[in-house]
């Protein structure tokens, strides 16, 4: 039977008189691409939090890969939480950042070995990063410091990668490649990747299927259908505009011919 990877039911969490999520239904299958898009505050970064065991729930079910969260194999799930300033600031190179991605396998005390750092390398050479092997990360600009990242939770060879606002400082182009990347591992790794975004405009062109969360899930289907008006002002409020780029984007095409 082709089981979920992440198995969410009836989640709802609580603090203190505070309902942040209330009956969440999600599943994300074996190869899948996902996005959650909803407003600041909706409980999208909460969600992922606790598919990752890093919060505790009120009520519900929770499973990924088969195990309660916090439960999974070290190293079978990559996360990409939201790259701050303090780690951009970090001086170390990118080939570092990526072997530490080995540490979750091989444990602490454990140094990497020659074929942890040819695993690195194969890593930096998929997110297109290898000729900036030797860069420091505070040089680099924000969508190459993105594919750093990216790599490094390559090199822990996950099953599942969560990303939480991946594409946040990054303009429409770079954005477009990042996307890209992302889809290219689902496609060549079969990696379910589960992301987090407000910009439904963008991810809709991506991935599999859209979430959309403002405390419920309120939507959640297949990216090529048309969402209703009423369930985006539910989830975004009123007064929004979606912008989608694809390959017929003029304001793409042109910023990937001028580099």
């Amino acid at each position: 039977m082709n089981e979920p990877w992440i198995h969410v039911r009836d989640l709802t969490v609580r603090y203190g008189s505070k309902t942040v999520l209330e009956k969440v239904t999600l599943d994300v299958m074996p190869g899948e691409m996902v996005s959650i898009v909803g407003p600041n505050g909706g409980g999208k970064t909460t969600l992922l939090k606790v598919i990752l065991g890093m919060k505790d729930f009120s009520e519900g079910e929770v499973r990924v890969l088969g195990e309660k969260p916090g439960h999974v194999k070290a190293g079978e799930v990559g996360y990409l939480p939201q790259i701050n300033r303090h780690l951009r600031d970090f001086p170390i190179r990118a080939r570092d950042v990526v072997l530490m991605g080995r540490f979750p396998r091989l444990g602490l005390l454990k140094r990497p070995g020659p074929a942890d750092r040819k695993l690195a390398e194969e890593c930096l050479e998929i997110v297109g990063m290898s000729d900036s092997a030797d860069v420091p990360v505070q040089s680099l600009s924000g969508g190459q410091v993105q594919r750093v990242f990216i790599a490094r939770a390559l090199a822990m060879e996950p099953k599942l990668l969560i990303l939480d606002e991946p594409s946040t400082g990054l303009d429409a182009v770079s954005q477009e490649d990042f996307y890209g990347t992302l889809r290219r591992l689902r496609d060549n790794r079969g990696i379910s990747i589960l992301m987090v975004s407000h910009d439904i405009g963008v991810v809709s062109n991506y991935v599999d299927k859209i979430a959309c969360l403002n405390r419920h899930i309120h939507y959640h289907g297949p990216a090529g259908n048309e969402i209703p008006e009423k369930i985006i002002q539910e989830v975004f409020g009123r007064n929004i505009q979606i912008l989608v780029h694809n390959k017929n984007c003029v304001t793409c095409r042109e910023g990937h011919s001028n580099g």
